[in-house]
């Protein structure tokens, strides 16, 4: 069984490791420098402090986390999933479900009206997210552009 909590700023080198561990991962393949995981973390963390959560095993250790942004939109409070990401070691043990149960109450709770993310395809993500009701949007697409 998971415990979910709040994430505080004293999680975020551990958070900053395993999006460091699922990111090596294909289909991504990133190669971090050093300090840049924990950068992300900290200004996704400046961004989203106070709606995002981490997951601890039994012995309290830091195995996932979601990070949420909010805004307010034409038809309420909308959350933007910026990362849910669990160690690779986890996967398959329900614990980026327990994250996203206790995300969907904390939004419900807090009058959250819809909630958006964004991932690849190609990503084992894809399946989680379909399985926790997300949908492709026929009316959206991200676009990119490298500078």
């Amino acid at each position: 069984m998971f415990e979910i909590r709040k994430m505080n700023a004293v999680d975020m080198p551990r958070c900053a490791e395993i999006l460091e561990a699922a990111y090596s991962l294909p289909p991504y393949n990133e190669k971090f420098t050093p300090g840049v995981a924990l950068s992300y973390i900290k200004s996704k963390f400046n961004y989203c402090a106070g709606h995002s959560f981490v997951s601890e095993d039994d012995d309290k250790k830091i195995v996932g986390f979601i990070l949420i942004g909010l805004s307010v939109w034409v038809e309420g409070g909308q959350a933007i999933i910026e990362e849910i990401v669990v160690d690779p070691a986890m996967h398959g043990q329900g614990c980026g479900k327990a994250l996203m149960v206790q995300t969907e109450k904390y939004l419900k709770e807090n009058e959250i009206h819809s909630v958006i993310l964004w991932g690849r395809k190609d990503a084992p993500a894809h399946g989680f997210h379909e399985s926790n009701g997300f949908e492709e949007s026929t009316d959206w697409v991200i676009m990119h552009k490298v500078l």
